[in-house]
């Protein structure tokens, strides 16, 4: 049995990690809050207490790290899939390892695996990336820790957790401690304490490397022995207060158990955790300035500097003689705790070197957030660049990086930087990677400029000042990625492959400014048989392996003006998720593609902004909610500009050359839709089975098979064959895709038709399926009832019509043509499953229904008359 995703199988996903050996708890977003877990850190859970959990009340399911050897690695602020296979790799573990979740952050990963070794690591270690990785911070979590599985909902974004490459079908592989230290070392090191001649738990030897830490750990010192012991009025807001201020929630739950010991094992964690997506309801949100008015209530002043000047002392006044001691009811306090802090920049921006950087943390911690982050930048930058003029103006030319000014020190380490970087519309940054360029380009350049310090022997010169610095630089210089990729080029995994010539070009960074690759070599020796055998069994008879080489060649290139989207349509078990789910892994690789519904890219501006770059947007099993709209999606199609929005950047417009493919065995709902809307679709029966008999396959066996190198490479040849007919013509309309058009746009009167990954059909009382009462023609209006009601025996004579004689017209049964099929008859599909004839309509044609999926339409000479339907 696989791993079960559908978001309505919680209770049956939480059975079976269960069964795999794994302690489940009920979620609500990231959070366990719905029950008390902390005796199953160290106890197996009971199958009573499982099934006892508050299930109903869950939309996620959740796995406690440590029991039966289940851990977890939690790589943060990354998007980047390669980060993992780095990982993956060191750990002996295969590049399509089953066991690896996408955040619904879609900022992050987790890697499960078991290990027998418990004491290997701590609860949840943190490693930080090492130089030229792109994402912010590792967190082990090896026991003590609970981590939200597929397919629970993150309660900030509305995602869901997914399996990006496939579900597992087992339960995780067991690795050796020293090959998890192998793959954390291939892309990261151990956040280390410094400490002072005792144990790194004691609370007076530990000192953090972060100056503002030592600040928080300072002023939690200060506070007096009782204070924590109220939870909600003392407790809680404090430790909102230390998350607030602290870097990562590692630390905070160092700082925090040094403050106060735990009252059950793992209770900082699990709170920190839950934070993430805002204080509990009915709970303001406090910031770290709070932590420092309570202190400093209780005669706490801030830590001595060694930094000259106003850096500190004059600064500390400023910030003590903010009201920062705010009342708690005052729900205005927070707004002006900033504005009053961001006043404080024209008074910091006088400060010289690293005192700006300093005065910009303190700023920071004492509440000026994102909302004053571009005033303060401003002011900084201007500021910057005076000592810079001054720097030019007194240079007496300096011998080496240790003697250079301090905009020279800047320009000297822009000069150093060998990597090359390009901008998208909003101003993000990329950086140039094994052929194209990858997001995340901010991050990597801060990791080269630390490098770059390190080897010259001037750590202490790393800052975020010094970084942003030096990006202004590159900025500057960064080409734009192009928002209209080449025409006649594909960019493939040996180099950029000229269509007009048939020549491989080499890699190069001003030969490919923009983030697409395929990822298949170029062989044009490459034979296999494959991709030709599957098609035949996935693709409608009229069409067989060529169509599907079509499909696969219109969705490669990117789509300029006018196009269509694709939409995958069939019953369950007929190839469309193994034809999309090697599509995407083999063809156009998982980095290169989206997966939102139709419904997210016209509401969603972020969701939008998503498709810049993009070679594909695929969504199996579409949502059965109607579209609220179908501008977006036609503006798409038609090849328009559209505007889109980066979180935290300024809005921008580009054209989205990004194909669109979905699936389902429901109609696609698009209330008020017109012909220009059902104009951009090519719909794609899927009414075969999967291999059968003696070829039948695994879906393991199948899956390797077709990702096999060289078969991918034949498949790129047959798609290479027929791309420039499919670029001048379009994919060749069969008549079943026709026909299949037809069926889409027949809207059950419930406004919520069935989809895959829903029921395909209404459940009943006694848990029987129906099928929607009434289907809808949307050319004629007319409605026909499918669901075992029979018409007014008038209307249904009407429809049918009679001969010359007054006899009722009936259609010829089966292929023999030797008997009438009516309405009840029991019949024989195409695709070998059996159903009964719901409706005979006025062209002859014939509406059946069955339970392996939604009423179909027929030609009479595509069924075979049975005796009975068993169903």
């Amino acid at each position: 049995m696989k791993y079960p995703t559908e978001s309505s199988e919680i209770k049956e996903t939480a059975d079976w990690l269960f069964d795999k050996g794994a302690n489940v708890l009920a979620l609500t977003g990231k959070s366990a809050e719905l029950q008390s877990w902390s005796h199953w850190e160290d106890e197996r859970q009971s199958a009573k207490e499982k099934d006892g959990l508050p299930w109903h009340k869950a939309d996620g399911v959740g796995v406690v790290s440590g029991i039966n050897c289940w851990r977890c690695l939690d790589v943060d602020d990354c998007e980047n899939l390669g980060i993992v296979l780095k990982i993956l790799r060191g750990m002996g573990l295969p590049d399509n390892y089953r066991w690896v979740v996408k955040s619904g952050s879609r900022e992050g990963f987790h890697i499960w695996f078991l290990c027998p070794d418990n004491d290997a690591f701590g609860g949840c270690d943190n490693w930080i990336p090492t130089d030229g990785q792109a994402f912010d911070h590792i967190e082990v979590r090896w026991k003590n820790h609970q981590t939200a599985m597929p397919p629970s909902i993150h309660d900030e974004t509305g995602e869901e957790y997914i399996f990006p490459k496939m579900p597992p079908k087992s339960e995780p592989q067991e690795v050796s401690a020293e090959a998890v230290r192998e793959g954390l070392r291939s892309v990261a090191k151990p956040k280390k304490t410094k400490v002072k001649g005792g144990s790194a738990t004691s609370k007076a030897d530990r000192e953090f490397d972060d100056p503002e830490v030592e600040t928080i750990r300072s002023a939690l010192e200060a506070l007096p022995d009782h204070f924590g012991e109220d939870r909600n009025s003392e407790w809680l807001p404090m430790i909102m207060a230390v998350r607030d201020g602290a870097p990562d929630d590692s630390t905070a739950e160092a700082l925090l158990k040094e403050w106060r010991p735990e009252w059950e094992t793992g209770e900082y964690a699990r709170v920190l955790d839950s934070l993430k997506g805002g204080p509990p309801e009915g709970v303001d949100p406090v910031t770290v300035a709070t932590l420092f008015g309570t202190a400093q209530a209780h005669e706490w002043t801030f830590p001595d500097s060694d930094m000259p000047g106003y850096s500190l002392e004059d600064f500390e006044n400023d910030i003590q003689s903010l009201d920062i001691d705010l009342p708690a009811e005052d729900s205005q306090a927070k707004a002006r705790l900033e504005y009053e802090a961001s006043g404080l920049i024209e008074k910091a921006a006088r400060m010289d070197g690293d005192d700006i950087e300093q005065a910009a943390s303190f700023l920071r911690v004492n509440g000026a957030r994102a909302r004053k982050c571009r005033d303060w930048k401003g002011t900084a930058k201007e500021k910057r660049r005076e000592q810079m003029q001054d720097s030019e103006e007194d240079g007496d030319g300096a011998s080496g990086p240790q003697d250079l000014e301090h905009g020279e020190l800047t320009a000297w380490i822009a000069g150093e930087v060998d990597d090359h970087f390009a901008l998208d519309g909003s101003g993000a940054l990329y950086y140039y990677d094994s052929g194209r360029y990858v997001e995340g380009g901010e991050d990597y350049l801060n990791q080269q400029v630390k490098q770059i310090l390190d080897d010259a022997g001037m750590t202490k010169e790393f800052s975020r000042y010094r970084c942003e610095e030096v990006r202004h630089r590159v900025v500057t210089e960064a080409p734009e990625l192009w928002e209209d990729p080449p025409r006649n080029r594909i960019n493939l995994l040996n180099g950029i492959l000229n269509l007009k010539t048939g020549e491989i070009e080499e890699h190069g960074p001003k030969k490919w400014l923009s983030t697409r690759q395929i990822p298949i070599a170029h062989d044009p020796e490459a034979v296999g048989t494959a991709w030709e055998d599957a098609l035949n069994q996935w693709m409608p008879e009229d069409g067989g392996a060529e169509l599907g080489y079509e499909i696969i060649a219109y969705n490669l290139m990117p789509g300029f003006g006018r196009r269509k989207a694709t939409y995958l349509y069939g019953g369950k078990s007929q190839g469309k998720s193994s034809f999309l789910r090697n599509v995407v892994e083999g063809v156009f690789g998982y980095e290169g593609v989206e997966h939102m519904t139709l419904q997210e890219i016209d509401r969603d501006d972020y969701a939008a902004a998503d498709l810049f770059g993009t070679a594909l947007n695929v969504c199996a099993d579409l949502p059965s909610e109607p579209m609220e709209g179908t501008s977006v999606f036609k503006r798409i199609t038609g090849g328009d500009r559209i505007s889109a929005q980066r979180k935290y950047k300024d809005r921008f417009n580009f054209t989205p050359h990004c194909n669109l493919i979905f699936s389902g065995n429901g109609p696609i709902i698009a209330p008020n839709s017109t012909e220009a809307f059902w104009d951009r679709w090519l719909v794609i029966p899927f009414r075969n089975n999967d291999f059968t008999g003696e070829e039948r396959l695994s879906e393991d066996e199948l899956d390797a098979r077709l990702q096999d190198s060289e078969e991918l490479s034949a498949l790129l040849n047959e798609v290479l064959r027929v791309l420039q007919k499919v670029r001048q013509d379009g994919v060749t309309e069969r008549p079943s895709m026709r026909d299949a058009l037809h069926d889409i746009r027949m809207q059950p009167s419930n406004p919520k038709p069935p989809h895959v990954g829903d029921s395909t059909a209404e459940a009943s009382k006694d848990g029987q399926t129906e099928a929607p009462s009434e289907i809808e023609n949307p050319e004629t209006g007319e409605k026909c009832p499918v669901d075992g009601g029979k018409p007014s025996t008038k209307d249904f004579e009407k429809e049918r019509g009679s001969d010359t004689q007054g006899h009722t017209r009936g259609v010829s049964k089966g292929r023999s043509f030797s008997k009438d099929l009516s309405e009840g008859d029991a019949v024989k599909k195409p695709d070998g499953s059996t159903g009964k004839v719901r409706e005979v309509r006025p062209d002859d044609t014939l509406v059946v229904e069955s339970s392996a999926g939604p009423p179909s339409r027929y030609k009479p000479e595509a069924l075979e008359a049975v005796d009975e339907a068993p169903f």
